[in-house]
């Protein structure tokens, strides 16, 4: 038995393109919206003040409010889901306990990352959503 983190699989391109989110893939996935999805991005750079390649994590409760929070910097040249998954669980289990003895999640991770660059959804962003997801399940969190 080991504890930690466990390495990524294989690093060949297919593998690693295979821990990423298209854009209907994170739509198919039912993930709820926020009702004020401003009113938090608004509230997390005010007290985060992120610059360029800076990612805020951020657990909400059920009434929107913000439980914990924190922001990390992260460079990559290659976006993997994997590792991206292992730094989401580092701050996650450093800002708040996991919800694993819960029957269904009453908490959501919300993840904003400060890039510059093009406008829409780049191979990044859909490894951040994978990391997103898979950390979320392993800690007992809703995604946002």
């Amino acid at each position: 038995m080991t504890f930690g983190f466990a390495p990524p699989p294989a690093t060949d391109d297919t593998s690693r393109l295979g821990r990423t989110l298209e854009p209907s893939e994170w739509a198919a996935a039912g993930i709820p919206l926020l009702r004020d999805p401003r009113a938090i991005v608004t509230g997390l750079c005010d007290l985060h003040l992120p610059r360029l390649s800076t990612t805020v994590l951020a657990v909400i409760g059920p009434d929107e409010r913000l439980v914990a929070s924190a922001s990390f910097s992260w460079h990559s040249s290659r976006p993997d889901g994997w590792r991206f998954r292992n730094a989401l669980l580092d701050q996650l289990r450093r800002v708040i306990p996991h919800d694993l003895r819960r029957r269904a999640p009453v908490r959501t991770a919300i993840l904003l990352s400060c890039r510059a660059g093009e406008q829409g959804w780049t191979e990044a962003d859909g490894a951040w959503m994978w990391g997103l997801r898979d950390a979320c399940t392993l800690h007992g969190l809703r995604c946002g």
